[in-house]
């Protein structure tokens, strides 16, 4: 799965799950004192509430982009 936060790729984040994808760009994010506004799967902005749709966090994707 590629993972991109504010449009760079993050080659050394792995994850299974678009959930896994999220918690670790998050965690990068944080690290870096920035804050993310946006999670986009397969180039969709996600809406607030399938951030916490269960089989939304545990599909597989092709990307997941944060900002």
């Amino acid at each position: 799965m590629r993972i991109l936060l504010d449009g760079t790729q993050c080659n050394d984040l792995d994850a299974e799950t678009v959930g896994e994808a999220i918690e670790a760009a998050c965690a990068r994010a944080q690290a870096l004192g920035r804050v993310v506004i946006q999670v986009a799967v397969n180039e969709r902005t996600l809406e607030p509430e399938e951030l916490q749709d269960p089989q939304t966090i545990s599909s597989a994707a092709e990307e997941v982009a944060l900002t």
